[in-house]
């Protein structure tokens, strides 16, 4: 009978317990608790790989003694469709060797007893529950595993994680015969891009076709989207299947024992159906589409068609679109490079990848020996970006097209364009905070590069999906991981380059001044600092008006926000420390998803050191702007939030939408000794502002201080924004002041520079001679081919009073060229144009190799030079220098390398 009412009284009370309902929780991360003898708390996040609708619980070891029966009436709080215990043979033994022993102590003491229970090892037993979930979802996984963790009687709760073989092979039985481009090393290198990720349903990618039709190895992987031709949701593929073909060559389920595999093993198909044949796909489908796409999370597009009309109200709309759009090059033979081209691939824009398609078991284009109908590749070293596999595909096809449901010999760019998709997916699974053109660079600069195809696609090469896994590292967290400072007792400048070690564990190296041999500053221990949770890295003299200090903003493993420094001390650059923990900041509700643009300057007033502030996105066009100040007093040298907005942020606004910013530039517009924060922002309708903020003595914090509508300092009516490419700030027309410096893409070829100087009022524009009141204009210069390859300095010195700006521009075939525009009096610019300052040798240096790694300081002299960290396809980090030469009137680049990893 004691036996009886021990266990009714606890199930009472875990009822008790579970009726109430709890407090919403961010389930976006589950990390930062500390665990204890009784409780361990999981650490799952949205990007973890699990499935998403199994909970898995441990009961605590008093509990799982009295062996329990749980039903889901007992978590009354979660909707829960079933609950199975993992542990009945052990549960059941623990029954009866109970049951022996209730009768053995009737005629034993109470030590005997108590010796007797020992020997049944309870202190290693605990109850396992398998708990599945009414409403799947990996959100919805993760809420639950908070809610099951407030529960007294629970040790541990946590999602149901993938496992893969080490070899990460499929087992789908046409992998190994039939799938040439996915099974060998030699071409796309999938097995090894597998060891790092096999995708995610988090991922969504939208398959733009005559539809997607059901399928068994397409299970799990495809998700509903929308018919644009009919307006209903019915997407079915009603062409030849190659809405289904494609679909399946980006993510056929991998590893189900069943037909081929995908790329991706895991991903969430979008079907965006644009027509009913593969023949009559019209522009206003697709542009309802891509809006779709971009309203929807659909991140990544790919677009197996095309056709050789240009429309600009299609390239208007896939130029508002913030995802990769991948286009197949088409199959006419061509050099789209002429007169005719192919769209959409052509649209020359950041965010299209173009592909060609390769013959089978080859390097080489497709031609009329490889497909049939006289067809063949496209191709274009300057509107074609990559070469992937095109000829003798497997794919997956409606049983109404092929009764098994897959067919083998497909061709044609059609299918090579799905490859390049699945490995952007792969990328996005990875690394989610990635943007569109970082995975267009990483996939890029990752090529197998061949002979073949040096003059036939922009990156000289074939699709490497292992490659651009690695290289897609070097992006994580979007922003620049170079920084150049004073960082020792040299009285130069020096580099400094964030390494990925792997396993949790990144090694700041450091190259002093100009020493040929780059040193490891420092690293973190082995699981100790993931790459990954980069989100931004800054440099500045934070705590010291000597030395400058390198800040890292990371994200942690709940999705909060931390920043971390290194200094000089005591001769040694180090990690900045004060006891008990190892950064700098903390925010326990700053979730790092609302971070935007980071900048560094000296902003507040009452000291001479630097000022880390940054824009925070809170949704519904409410806006803030944090500072962070650096104290060499406080608290054993503290960044200290400043600000008496909510949340602590020095500047907030519930008109303004962070979505909307395109460029943030920060320096001394309206003061020589403190800086200023200026942003370019989109109104749309082609209305573009700039809003300047200064530090107020009389106020005590940064204001905005513009005239114009809605408090800008500047409003162009007729200044489209998308055209925004980059933006840098200098002293280019030689003032004590700084300007800044914008490079405008206006399509076909058309670049101009406006350009806006500082003044003790404020920016303000300078009206230039050119079209639209541009300081400098090109008809044969295409910005967009910059990247991110833009840095400003006092290249010449010497006296010059003018900086300039120097910039990486993609030739085509791998080969670069270093265009440099020197300021002048007035405004405007003196640029060497033709070649350039410096041109590569051809398939000599690829542009996307440099990635964001580009920076400028004097690091000979007192002049300053351009260093960029280049990946070399070996794997190895190596960095270049362009010193001026007075002689040439250029910048030329050091015949010395330094390797940095």
């Amino acid at each position: 009978m004691k036996k009886i009412l021990s266990i009714a009284l606890v199930i009472g009370l875990l009822l008790s317990v579970s009726v109430f309902p709890a407090p919403a929780v961010n389930a976006s991360s589950l990390a930062g608790r500390e665990p204890t003898d009784e409780k361990k708390y999981c650490e799952a996040t949205l990007e973890s790989d699990f499935a998403d609708d199994i909970v898995l619980v441990v009961i605590n070891r008093s509990t799982s003694r009295k062996t329990l029966t749980f039903t889901r009436h007992d978590f009354q709080n979660l909707q829960i469709e079933s609950v199975k215990s993992l542990t009945p043979h052990t549960e059941n033994m623990f029954r009866q060797r109970t049951a022996d022993i209730e009768d053995f102590s009737i005629n034993t003491d109470g030590f005997q007893k108590e010796e007797a229970e020992d020997l049944l090892n309870y202190e290693d037993f605990r109850q396992i529950l398998e708990i599945k979930l009414d409403n799947p979802g990996k959100e919805n996984v993760l809420m639950a595993v908070r809610e099951l963790e407030k529960l007294d009687y629970i040790e541990s709760a946590g999602p149901s994680y993938y496992r893969y073989p080490q070899s990460t092979t499929p087992n789908d039985p046409m992998y190994g015969q039939q799938q040439w481009a996915l099974n060998s090393s030699a071409y796309l290198n999938m097995p090894a891009a597998w060891d790092i990720t096999t995708g995610s349903t988090a991922v969504k990618v939208g398959v733009m076709e005559a539809g997607v039709s059901t399928h068994s190895d397409l299970s799990g992987n495809l998700s509903s989207g929308w018919n644009f031709v009919n307006n209903n949701s019915s997407t079915t593929d009603t062409a030849n299947g190659h809405g289904t073909a494609v679909a399946g060559v980006i993510g056929a389920r991998g590893n189900n024992l069943t037909g081929i595999c995908g790329v991706n093993w895991k991903v969430s198909l979008v079907p965006l159906k644009v027509g009913t044949t593969t023949s009559n796909f019209l522009d206003h489908h697709v542009i309802a589409a891509i809006n779709y796409a971009g309203s929807n999370s659909i991140l990544i597009v790919n677009c197996s068609f095309g056709g050789p009309d240009y429309s600009p109200e299609v390239e208007s709309a896939m130029r508002n679109y913030a995802g990769l759009i991948v286009c197949s090059a088409g199959n006419d033979g061509i050099n789209t490079d002429g007169n005719t081209k192919f769209y959409p691939g052509c649209y020359n824009l950041s965010n299209i990848i173009n592909v060609a398609g390769t013959a089978q078991n080859s390097n080489n284009l497709a031609t009329t020996a490889d497909w049939p109908a006289n067809k063949a590749s496209n191709w274009g070293a300057t509107t074609v970006h990559l070469a992937a596999p095109g000829t003798g595909i497997a794919v997956t096809v409606p049983t109404a097209v092929d009764s098994t449901g897959y067919q083998s010999g497909w061709w044609g760019t059609s299918v090579a364009c799905p490859m390049v998709t699945g490995v952007a997916a792969l990328i996005k699974s990875k690394y989610p905070d990635l943007t569109a053109v970082q995975i267009k660079q990483a996939i890029l600069s990752g090529v197998d590069k061949n002979s073949s195809l040096t003059s036939k696609v922009r990156s000289g090469g074939r699709l490497n999906a292992f490659n651009a896994l690695r290289n897609a590292a070097a992006y994580s967290g979007g922003k620049n991981k170079a920084v150049t400072g004073v960082f020792n007792n040299s009285g130069k400048m020096s580099t400094a380059y964030i390494v990925d070690k792997g396993n949790n564990q990144i090694a700041l190296m450091m190259r002093y001044g100009s020493n040929t041999t780059a040193t490891q500053a420092w690293i973190s221990k082995v699981g100790g600092f993931p790459y990954s949770a980069i989100i931004g890295v800054v440099t500045g003299k934070f705590f010291s008006s000597t030395y400058d200090d390198i800040a890292v903003i990371a994200k942690n493993s709940d999705q909060m926000t931390s920043i971390y420094c290194w200094g000089y001390i005591n001769g040694v650059f180090q990690l900045r420390s004060v006891p008990g923990r190892d950064y700098m900041w903390r925010g326990p509700s700053f979730p790092s998803s609302g971070i935007r643009d980071i900048v560094v300057g000296n902003y507040l007033g009452g000291n001479d050191l630097s000022d880390i502030a940054l824009f925070y996105d809170y949704g519904s066009t409410t806006t803030s702007m944090f500072v962070w100040k650096g104290d060499s007093t406080n608290n054993n040298y503290q960044l200290i939030p400043q600000g008496t907005q909510t949340g602590g942020a020095m500047w907030r606004s519930a008109t303004f939408d962070a979505s909307r910013i395109v460029k943030v530039v920060t320096g001394k517009f309206s003061n020589t000794t403190k800086w200023d924060i200026a942003l370019f922002y989109d109104h749309g309708a082609k209305t573009t502002s700039i809003f300047e903020w200064q530090w107020s003595a009389a106020q005590g914090k940064m204001v905005s201080i513009g005239s114009q509508q809605g408090g800008a300092v500047w409003r162009g009516t007729d200044f489209n924004a998308i055209g925004i490419h980059d933006a840098v700030a200098g002293r280019f027309t030689g003032s004590s002041y700084q300007d800044i410096a914008l490079f405008y893409d206006h399509g076909l070829n058309t670049s101009s520079i406006f350009e806006w100087k500082g003044t003790s009022t404020g920016l303000q524009v300078i009206n230039g001679s050119n079209p639209n009141g541009s300081v400098w204009q090109s008809t044969t210069f295409t910005a967009s081919k910059l990247g991110r390859r833009l840095v400003a300095g006092n290249f010449k010195g010497s006296g010059n009073i003018y900086d300039s700006i120097a910039g990486f521009y993609d030739v085509g075939g791998s080969t670069t060229r270093l265009f440099a525009w020197h300021g002048k009096s007035g405004g405007g610019f003196n640029v060497l144009y033709g070649n350039g300052d410096w041109t590569s040798n051809t398939s000599g240096f690829d542009p996307y190799c440099i990635n964001n790694r580009i920076v400028s300081g004097f690091y000979n002299g007192t002049n300053y030079d351009v260093a960029v960290i280049y990946a070399e396809n070996n794997g190895s980090l190596k960095l270049y220098e362009w010193n001026w030469d007075s002689r040439d009137s250029k910048l030329k680049r050091n015949a010395n390398s330094v390797v940095f990893n």
